[in-house]
């Protein structure tokens, strides 16, 4: 059958590719959203578009998203990733209406999907064959069950979803004081984010490599596996950085696991694309972990050592196409070059990866050469608490693994971004580092080369002298700009040449005095775009700083807007900077991004009165809320006694539970929050007196 029209039952980044590919095949396509993503990328770009409802649990509505694609009158529905891509019920749902469901078959998703019964089928059928990590996947998920097979197991142990996977769900738990804390967690989370919460419990493997396997198969009885992805850099259990090939695998390794990924495929008949994932230990023997049965995140990485696109791909395996008709068999397919994928989240790697949320304010894609780029947000879309905060997936490929990591490297340095907290430079660490360039890191790479003290906690008082000089340049170009366009403005500004003047700012949370006295130009206006100025600065008293700056502006085509970008190149103390400015001109903020570092820096613009070094003094005891998200439980009260380390609230951001817990011994004195209050970023929620 033809598919004329696509329903795509998912939002952001996958929407948008999923869109592409059946725009180029014709396809016409349809959208379900709910009120947070009204008028994203996505629901722009689609044919049509279906409302489903105000609340965000609604891309989890089966008989919703159903009956959007029967009002629709689609032809197929494409699940994406995440929510109910691997859902049997959905599957089914969609074969009782006729409509094709681009994936594999309700029962494989059933085996296969729960890695509870996928386990079941290999210790069954395969034992010795494929190797099975240790655990526990029974059916009895009582608690109490739970504790005691853990026990079994042995410490460290792997909570997991078994419905899921994404890192939703999942906790690693090194002694048992903390296991039914973290079982209830991670049920709850699993409930939420796949709506099942079983788990099952393996044991956990600190210094390993995750590498998965793709594959293709048709409804005929075929499947071949597209070589490997190396996806061990992760944090939280989430995938980071992929790349393939694996800079591990032999060739006799990789073929041995690729045959064992078609064989599991086979065990169930298996149509559509899926993942078959292991894990490697150091003596080159692999465990199956689980098998993914929908398309991954990091699938662009195949498609560019390969060749093909995989969502066209599962389109045609879907109308009937055999792998064969497709061109695609096992004893031709071939690899070609190298492909890496870094995924750039807003989330703040200083403090534990927690979630970011807000308004991206400017967010531009430079174009490189081998390198593309995933992403379902642009400039003024919103990141909030209730979805994953993936801003974009950008994929290097070259000749070869040091031109894919140096292009990422060049991408990630160019790329702008203004208004949230982002990995991006945390990204940039990793690369560069001196394991990764050699291919030695395992899982648990970040915790072991990485540790939150390494990880940029903050920028040198040198680089924030040159961000406050810069914006203090910056602002005397607007002002005498905005002097000269607008004759009525007067001249309190101060921007006359050889005088000197000052700004107060206040730079990555540092009060900082900028004097600064503009020379005689040589020359102003070098064309439209170009403004050069040589200045005379002092820092708080520091001797005098010679700046000769050059100022390539773009303001919006000419147009009048709220906003000013511009790129400012500038020799200081006779060394050459280059930094991006964003300048919001209703709430007088500066950006500043540093192409050196390729962080953005925010800069407050102080008043003109007497200045005074110093900072509030911090509240001894108060607890606040380190990201924006939603109180799912209180777990202290007013007079309660607490000790150090013990969970003092549950939070709930972006569909993962963050525990606070207490840093000292205390009683609680006040709790300024209740059950399912949403807070901001920084908000108080907790004040312990400290025991004496």
């Amino acid at each position: 059958m033809s598919i004329e029209k696509l329903l795509i039952a998912n939002r952001g980044e996958i929407a948008v590719r999923v869109i592409q590919t059946c725009q180029r095949l014709g396809i016409e396509t349809a959208i379900v959203y709910t009120e947070a993503d009204a008028g994203s990328l996505p629901v722009q770009m689609a044919d049509h578009s279906f409302f489903l409802s105000s609340g965000n649990t609604a891309y989890l509505d089966i008989e919703a998203i159903v009956a959007a694609a029967l009002m629709l009158n689609v032809d197929a529905i494409h699940p994406g990733f995440g929510f109910l891509s691997e859902n049997c019920d959905f599957s089914r749902r969609c074969n009782e209406e006729g409509i094709i469901f681009i994936g594999p078959s309700a029962h494989a998703i059933e085996v296969m999907g729960s890695k509870i019964e996928a386990k079941k089928l290999l210790l069954d059928h395969y034992n010795g064959v494929v190797p099975v990590i240790p655990g526990y996947n029974g059916d009895d998920q009582s608690v109490p069950t739970l504790i005691k097979e853990a026990n079994n197991v042995g410490f460290p142990v792997l909570l997991k979803a078994s419905a899921g996977g994404g890192g939703k769900g999942m906790r690693v738990v090194w002694e048992e004081q903390n296991l039914e804390l973290s079982i209830n967690s991670a049920m709850r989370e699993a409930k939420d984010s796949f709506g099942d919460s079983k788990l099952l419990i393996e044991r956990y493997f600190p210094t390993v490599r995750h590498v998965e396997i793709q594959v293709l198969g048709d409804s005929y009885g075929n499947v071949v596996h597209l070589f490997e992805r190396d996806c061990s850099i992760q944090r939280r259990h989430q995938k980071i950085i992929e790349e393939t090939p694996s800079p591990v695998l032999s060739e006799q390794l990789r073929n041995k696991m690729g045959e064992a990924a078609v064989l599991i495929a086979k065990a169930i008949n298996y149509e559509n694309a899926g993942t078959v994932e292991f894990i490697l230990d150091e003596n080159d023997k692999f465990y199956f972990l689980e098998m993914n049965t929908r398309l991954q995140v990091e699938h662009p990485i195949t498609e560019a050592i390969t060749g093909l696109d995989l969502v066209e791909k599962q389109i045609r395996i879907s109308e009937g196409f055999s792998l064969e008709q497709l061109g695609i068999e096992q004893n031709t397919l071939q690899r070609k070059g190298h492909a890496m994928e870094c995924r750039l989240y807003a989330e703040d790697p200083c403090n534990n990866f927690l979630p970011s949320i807000g308004k991206l304010l400017e967010f531009t894609l430079p174009d490189i050469e081998g390198v593309r780029y995933d992403s379902g947000v642009q400039t003024g879309s919103d990141i909030t608490i209730y979805f994953d905060p993936m801003i974009a997936k950008i994929v290097s490929y070259g000749e070869n693994r040091d031109v894919a990591r140096k292009r990422m490297i060049k991408a990630l340095k160019q790329l702008s971004i203004v208004g949230l907290v982002t990995n991006r430079a945390f990204l940039l660490q990793v690369l560069n580092h001196p394991n990764f360039k050699l291919g030695k890191y395992t899982t648990r790479f970040i915790e072991n080369h990485l540790p939150i003290e390494e990880r940029l906690l903050a920028i040198s008082s040198d680089v924030e002298n040159d961000i406050a000089i810069v914006s203090t340049i910056f602002l005397w170009w607007y002002n005498t700009q905005n002097q000269f366009l607008n004759r009525h403005v007067t001249t309190c500004f101060r921007n006359q040449i050889a005088r000197w003047n000052f700004k107060n700012l206040n730079v990555n949370e540092r009060d900082i005095r900028v004097e600064y006295l503009p020379k005689k130009p040589s020359h102003s206006h070098i064309n439209q775009t170009q403004y050069v100025q040589s200045f005379t600065t002092r820092l708080d008293e520091n001797p005098d700083t010679d700046s000769t700056t050059t100022l390539n502006y773009v303001i919006n085509n000419g147009q009048k807007s709220d906003s000013i970008r511009c790129i400012i190149d500038c020799v200081i103390a006779g060394y050459g900077r280059s930094y991006n400015v964003y300048y919001l001109l209703r709430e007088d903020r500066l950006f500043i991004q540093s192409i050196t570092i390729s962080r953005t820096i925010p800069v407050k613009i102080l008043p003109r009165l007497p200045f005074e070094q110093g900072s509030a003094e911090l509240t001894e005891g108060l607890y606040k809320s380190p990201m924006a998200g939603t109180v799912y439980k209180i777990m202290v009260g007013v007079g309660d006694y607490v000790e150090n380390g013990q969970v003092l609230v549950i939070l709930e951001s972006m569909k993962m539970e963050h525990a606070i817990n207490s840093n000292e011994d205390g009683e609680v004195e006040e709790v300024f929050i209740s059950d399912g209050m949403v807070l901001q970023d920084g908000q108080n929620m907790i004040k312990i007196k400290k025991l004496e």
